[in-house]
């Protein structure tokens, strides 16, 4: 055909991995298109529809891959494209007449809303005129995405092929093309190394996997496995040394601010606030002795309180303090567990000028930085080995310049462990010690032994792509657009807010575990290769910083230390438009977070009295409100302060419902989080019962869930289910937990129904905002 072929390859991501996808997927070696253009879903108006609105002989190419936030939500960077295939008035208009398509959805099971978006763009896109090439593919981050992934993407690019240009196109040669090559006489054939007068030596890491696969002998080669068994090699990304263009002028792609809310969301991901951090805590009963120990050292330092070298000696001197290691005698696996479960309540600034809105069920993004040990290591790796400063500029994907060092900091994951195969493989391409490629190629196969020692050597030791440098240093030579092309972009972290706007106007408050545990042990010849420590790029730079604040220090130099956030609102996670909705909150662990903003959060709005609420009307209608009470203008005319009166529930006017807690953790004394607070509620009548359950204290483990059926709870849930229309939130770890809860819920029912109607009844719930998840892996 005469006419130039273009792929088009969109993706909507809010942690990464559907851009890391989609973009892996647009640079692999092709010879089925002319081009192809791999954006952001928004970017669709002005990069995309212009082309697709051309009627040509063939359909035009268009592949999406999307990710669901929340309970059902768009990402970020996807949000106008969905409500614009929502609007009705789309539909007469027909965009997508001229497109072929293929959705890939990327979800959690442990939510309803399982890969919603991705959904709701595959059945709009045909009811838009789209040709629909293959049904939806789900891939379940609860069981592992790479089992869907990698089969959809290894296939997609022929089927989307045929689809637009019909069968003429020769697939198998571009099957062909797009192998990368490895020499005819390896495959399949054992690796000889060469044995001569001094004794084999191998580095760590094919040491480990020789010891794995039980080759005493060292003459005996690791096998090179089959091609097809290996994954395909594709750079995600491009970073290359800066070469300065002409300034653009073209400004209908600048950033727009759209938010369902009436003022606009003014800071993004991509225009983070820069915040200071206020105050800080400790949630669990965790000795502050570490903190103090690290605020001394912070302290004496010589140069800037938080630079990089006194942070990463202060983390250390915490370390220190919280033993984790099964070989410390002095510290029994009780006291262990405890010093591994350290849970931080966070005060964060706000923007003075109310520029940054939330409302309790809504998240905090913050924008994290590889560690400095990491980050040293690949500047120190790219100057000795190519030269490379970090301080020269770099254009990631034709962007702007950014230093490499900024690259390094803040753009690739060097920190998070290695989940795809395909970095081991793309590492096993830069390295110069065949035994060192040979093992790599080993790893990154899918095979049975390959998948078995993966699992045991990388997955459970939870190595990232710094520890593989050093574990196979033959591939430290490495280039700069090899290392970071085949990494996926640094995520941001999102923790749940646990306060009110009524409360405090100018601070909003998170709550976090700090992440700090030991890998699985793992002895190799009888040296111990296991039992790493591995701490949370996040949360341990969190509880680092915060040290001073945490022993209540009164030298926090907060013009020092900025933390960039942004808000991540919820359109599912919201409290009922009225008081008189009772509510059942479930929320083990830090779950409990957002019911906390919850609880502060009604009880302003109960404690209302006639002077203050009008005194908070005003300031409704004043333009001054931080997003807190949930006032839509379908849902409600404000046309004065009297208006806004009438709609403020008032414990001396309305019916006030009741709120049950259910929480959960493992030692009443160690991990019960916020318990004064929720005694306070208690006595106050904010909360009218609290159910605990702790899963450590007795002879056997109790979770929130048994606490349904203790007593007379079961009896006063079900009433408050199916007479006064309850609704029931749950919010926690999504591992076991949401199931667990759900299925107990539907057992509960059955007391009042049958099964299939219980089943029936919690579907209704769902489908009235009735039971919300708010759950992570």
């Amino acid at each position: 055909m005469s006419e130039e072929s273009t792929l088009f390859v969109l993706y909507g991501s809010a942690t990464g991995n559907a851009e890391h996808i989609a973009k892996d997927l647009a640079a692999r070696p092709n010879t089925l298109f002319d081009k192809v253009l791999c954006f952001e879903l928004d970017q669709f108006k002005r990069k995309c529809q212009p082309t697709w609105e051309k009627e040509t002989i063939t359909k035009h190419a268009v592949l999406i891959v999307t990710s669901t936030t929340g309970n059902g939500d768009a990402p970020e960077n996807a949000s106008r494209f969905v409500r614009y295939i929502k609007r009705s008035q789309t539909v007469d208009e027909k965009p997508f007449r001229h497109v072929a398509y293929a959705v890939l959805g990327l979800g959690d099971t442990n939510y309803d809303q399982f890969c919603q978006c991705a959904k709701v763009i595959d059945k709009k896109l045909l009811e838009l005129g789209g040709t629909r090439i293959r049904p939806l593919t789900c891939a379940d981050e609860a069981t592992g995405l790479e089992e869907v992934v990698e089969p959809w993407t290894e296939r997609i690019l022929d089927e989307i092929a045929v689809a637009c240009r019909g069968s003429s196109c020769n697939i198998e040669e571009g099957n062909e093309e797009s192998k990368e090559a490895i020499e005819e006489n390896e495959v399949g054939q054992p690796l000889i190394l060469e044995n001569g007068a001094r004794e084999l030596t191998f580095s760590d890491g094919v040491a480990t996997v020789r010891a794995l696969l039980g080759l005493e002998n060292k003459s005996q080669p690791i096998w090179i496995p089959d091609a097809k068994c290996l994954p395909s090699l594709t750079a995600s990304r491009s970073c290359e040394l800066f070469v300065p263009k002409e300034e653009s002028t073209d400004f209908s792609c600048s950033d727009s601010f759209t938010t369902t809310s009436s003022s606009g969301l003014h800071y993004t991901m991509k225009h983070p606030f820069e915040s200071s951090p206020l105050k800080a805590r400790y949630l669990t009963n965790t000795s502050t002795k570490a903190a103090e120990e690290a605020t001394c050292l912070l302290e004496s330092t010589e140069t800037k309180m938080f630079s990089d070298e006194s942070l990463l000696k202060a983390s250390r001197v915490i370390a220190s303090q919280f033993s984790l290691s099964p070989e410390d005698d002095f510290c029994t696996q009780e006291q262990r567990d405890r010093n591994g479960k350290r849970v931080i309540e966070l005060s964060l600034a706000l923007p003075d000028d109310y520029t940054l809105e939330y409302a309790p069920g809504d998240s905090l993004g913050l924008l994290v930085e590889n560690t400095p040990e990491t980050v040293q290591f690949v500047l120190d790796m790219l100057q000795k080995n190519h030269g490379i400063h970090s301080n020269q500029q770099v254009s990631i994907d034709e962007g702007r310049a950014v230093t490499v060092e900024e690259v390094a900091r803040r753009h690739f994951d060097l920190c998070s462990p290695v989940k795809s195969k395909r970095i081991l493989f793309g590492l096993s391409q830069f390295a110069t010690d065949e035994a060192e490629r040979v093992a790599l190629q080993f790893l990154s196969s899918k095979t049975t032994e390959g998948d078995e020692i993966f699992k045991s050597f990388i997955d459970e030791q939870r190595l990232n792509v710094v520890d593989l440098l050093r574990e196979f240093p033959s591939t430290q030579g490495v280039s700069m657009q090899g290392l970071f092309g085949m990494l996926p972009a640094l995520p941001p972290r999102y923790y749940s807010v646990s306060s009110s706007p009524l409360k405090n106007s100018t601070t909003v408050t998170i709550a976090f575990s700090v992440v700090d545990y030991i890998t699985p042990s793992l002895k190799i010849c009888g040296r111990e290769r296991g039992l790493r420590r591995i701490g949370g790029v996040a949360t341990r730079f969190l509880e680092t910083i915060c040290s001073p604040l945490l022993c209540s220090s009164d030298k926090f130099p907060s013009d020092e230390i900025s933390l960039k956030i942004f808000p991540k609102p919820t359109a599912e996670f919201r409290m009922p438009k009225t008081l008189s909705t009772p509510l059942i909150l479930i929320g083990p662990g830090t779950g409990i977070a957002p019911f906390m903003g919850f609880l502060a959060h009604r009880r302003a709005l109960t404690q209302l009295s006639e002077g203050h609420a009008t005194l908070a009307a005003q300031t409704v209608v004043e333009g001054m409100w931080r997003g807190g009470y949930d006032v839509m203008e379908k849902d409600l005319s404000i046309h004065s302060t009297h208006d806004l009166l009438d709609s403020v529930p008032r414990e001396r006017k309305n019916h006030v419902g009741s709120v049950d807690l259910f929480f959960g953790c493992r030692h009443a004394d160690h991990d019960w989080l916020y318990r004064k607070e929720m005694e306070d509620l208690l006595d106050e009548k904010i909360l009218s019962a609290l159910h605990t359950a702790f899963s450590r204290d007795g002879p056997n483990k109790v979770y929130v869930q048994d606490k349904f059926f203790e007593g007379e709870n079961s009896e006063r849930l079900l009433t408050l289910i199916t007479e006064q229309n309850a609704s029931i939130y749950v919010c926690g770890d999504g591992n076991a937990m949401a199931r667990d809860v759900k299925n107990a819920i539907v057992k509960l029912l059955r007391q009042k129904m049958g099964v299939e109607d219980a089943s029936s009844y919690l579907e209704a719930m769902k489908k009235q905002n009735r039971f919300v998840l708010d759950i992570w892996s």
